[in-house]
């Protein structure tokens, strides 16, 4: 009460001051100052304003080089009246300067644009130990930047603080500006003057300190340390987090990290704070737009409800955030299994974590919208089968229940089988999954009709087995071997045609099988072999196969008797060697197969069969001779003859040659 009386007092003897013709108050005149340009040739230099100009006012300098010249770079200067040096800031004709409170005289210097500028010397002062100091040139112009790498020798040493520095021939001294920092690297910037200088720092070292280092390639904002260099364990460190326009540090991309460790952050959004460890670390950390997304409920969602946390404003959400949705359906219904989806525009699934009525999921960096289906308890759906030829397929229930387990009995027709590639349970939603083999199959009925499908195919049985040629030992099988399958003893009804698949050359044994569509039991199978030389086929008698089960069944000794012709003759040798060795062997080709081969004994007579022919057929007889280690020692150079006939005699061929 006293305060509140003293004020009302002090109040009313102002007004008795005045009214008595006091003087009126006048505020404090403030000093102005002025900018003095310094006489310049070759071009002007004027300011804005000019005089009359307060401390802190920002004054803009026009630079106007004569044609040919450029204002020399670095010559920009405004003096003070105690001899210190401002240097404005800006490019090319414009710069401006805060007004200091000071009378100012602006100096520069025009250049001809035909002179190159000249360069000045950048040395390292010597003596600098505990680390290195190197700038990106040892030469310089003036006004151009100069890069310095500051490396200190180990962990235990560090640039001590303020002690990089540009000593000028002429002019102040030039305190470089950190621009990067690296582990224990640093790099520093500064604008070479028009003179020589020389660089100078100290690297210290006593007890152990650590350094905070920014890691590079951080965009759209930035990361600062309040410290950065000379740490100790422990020291408390504070990061200021400044995102450009339009962004936000993403969700835990900040991270401080030694070597080896993780170093535990405190704060949240744009300040967070650390215990400097007993290491350097790197700050890491990454911007994203700042963008705020949607959720999109139902309009409608009958027989239950949606509703989201009281807190959470479903229209100005961020990446990152934790969306809580209760959902809950009226008595007598359930959510419908798979019906709840959360997913983002371009379609993805959004995974949600469940308990009881409570459903939880992390917001995408995209809008999302939620849709859910209530059901009946109780709902009955349906089993359908498409109409299936060659067979049917019979469903344990037709009228089913979510979960019951559905048995489907497979009833093909004679001949045919399941195509498994073919059984297909669909719904809505999709496929479902089936279980079983043979003719029984299971599934769990889904929330959802569905439709069963399926194809039955042909049986395909084997028919395979070993056959013995019975035509000398001379001949044997070759890939002109084919078997045919008929179902008359007249072979007139060929069922299918196939090949051997495989044969052994020295004793006329073929393993031979075939593959046909499925015959009824109890009907009679013919088969016979064949072979083919050109245009020619020659069959062996054929012979009934079974009568009965086809399956699998293996035929162990069907003995062919071919109709064949009987060949021999001499062979002559030119060598000095009238009579042939044991180990020379006569072959016979015919389409560029072997058909046959023989041993010649006895001097150079030989006689053999080979399957006849019905029309004259190009053969070629070739002779070899092999050691007893079947080594390939001789050959002659084979000639062709034209066979038919059953004999053949005196067959001259060419010397033997060493074979190369």
């Amino acid at each position: 009460m006293k305060t509140k009386k003293k004020y009302l007092l002090l109040f009313f003897a102002a007004i008795a001051f005045v009214l008595a013709g006091c003087p009126p108050y006048e505020p404090p005149i403030h000093n102005a100052y002025s900018v003095t340009i310094e006489t310049l040739a070759n071009g002007t230099i004027t300011a804005s304003p000019k005089s009359n100009i307060k401390e802190g006012d920002s004054v803009t300098l026009t630079v106007t080089p004569a044609e040919g010249y450029q204002l020399k770079p670095g010559s920009l200067g405004v003096h003070l009246e105690n001899d210190l040096v401002i240097t404005p800031t800006g490019s090319e004709t414009t710069w401006t300067f805060e007004m200091p409170d000071s009378n100012v005289t602006v100096k520069g210097e025009f250049e001809n644009l035909g002179t190159p500028p000249p360069t000045h010397l950048v040395t390292i002062a010597s003596g600098i130990t505990n680390g290195t100091i190197t700038a990106n040139s040892a030469n310089a112009a003036a006004g151009t930047l100069v890069t310095l790498t500051v490396e200190p020798e180990n962990e235990t040493y560090f640039l001590r603080s303020g002690s990089l520095r540009v000593v000028p021939e002429t002019g102040p001294t030039i305190i470089p500006t950190l621009i990067n920092t690296e582990e224990l690297i640093t790099k520093h910037e500064f604008t070479m003057p028009a003179s020589d200088v020389t660089v100078s720092g100290i690297f210290g070292s006593s007890i152990p300190t650590y350094r905070v280092n920014i890691a590079s390639g951080i965009t759209n904002g930035t990361i600062t340390a309040d410290l950065n260099s000379g740490l100790y364990g422990g020291e408390p460190i504070t990061l200021t987090i400044t995102p450009d326009e339009g962004y936000r540090l993403k969700s835990g991309s900040l991270s401080v990290q030694t070597s080896s460790t993780t170093i535990t952050l405190e704060g949240s959004e744009n300040t967070w704070t650390f215990e400097m460890p007993t290491s350097n670390v790197t700050v890491r950390g990454e911007f994203e737009e700042d963008i705020f997304y949607s959720v999109t409920l139902p309009d409608e969602t009958p027989n239950g409800t949606i509703t989201p946390s009281s807190d959470s404003d479903l229209d100005n959400l961020t990446g990152g955030e934790t969306i809580t949705l209760t959902i809950t359906p009226v008595e007598g219904y359930k959510i419908r299994t798979g019906s709840l989806s959360v997913q983002t525009i371009s379609g993805t699934e959004i995974t949600l974590d469940n308990s009881e009525d409570t459903w939880i999921f992390e917001m995408p960096h995209s809008n999302v919208t939620v849709s859910c289906i209530f059901e009946d308890i109780n709902k009955i759906y349906y089993v359908n089968i498409e109409t299936i030829t060659n067979g049917r397929i019979v469903a344990s229930d037709t009228n089913v229940k979510e979960g019951d387990i559905v048995t489907l009995t497979i009833e093909p027709d004679e001949g045919y089988q399941l195509d498994l590639d073919s059984i297909s349970i669909l719904t809505e939603a999709g496929k479902v999954s089936i279980n079983g083999s043979g003719n029984t199959w299971t599934f769990v009925m889904p929330n959802y009709d569905v439709t069963i499908s399926n194809e039955f195919e042909r049986i395909i049985i084997t028919l395979g087995g070993i056959m013995y040629l019975r035509i000398l030992n001379e001949f044997y099988p070759s890939s002109f071997t084919f078997i045919e399958v008929y179902s008359d003893p007249d072979y007139t009804d060929r069922i299918c045609l196939g090949n051997i698949s495989s044969y052994n050359n020295i004793d006329g044994r073929l393993e031979w099988n075939i593959e046909l569509d499925y015959i009824y039991d109890d009907t009679p199978i013919y088969i016979r072999f064949g072979y083919k030389y050109g245009i020619t086929r020659t069959y062996d008698y054929g012979g009934l196969y079974v009568s009965g089960s086809h399956l699998n069944y293996y035929l162990t000794s069907f003995i062919t008797d071919m109709p064949h012709i009987s060949l021999n003759g001499t062979v002559h040798i030119y060598n000095s060697d009238s009579s042939l060795l044991d180990g020379t062997y006569l072959y016979i080709y015919c389409d560029g197969e072997a058909i046959a081969r023989y041993i010649v004994r006895d001097d150079a007579l030989w006689g053999m069969r080979i399957p006849a022919f019905d029309t004259p057929t190009r053969v070629y007889f070739y002779f070899e001779y092999y050691n007893d280690d079947s080594t390939l020692l001789l050959y002659d150079t084979g000639e062709y003859i034209d066979v038919l006939d059953s004999n053949i005699e005196d067959i001259e061929l060419g010397d033997f040659y060493p074979y190369p």
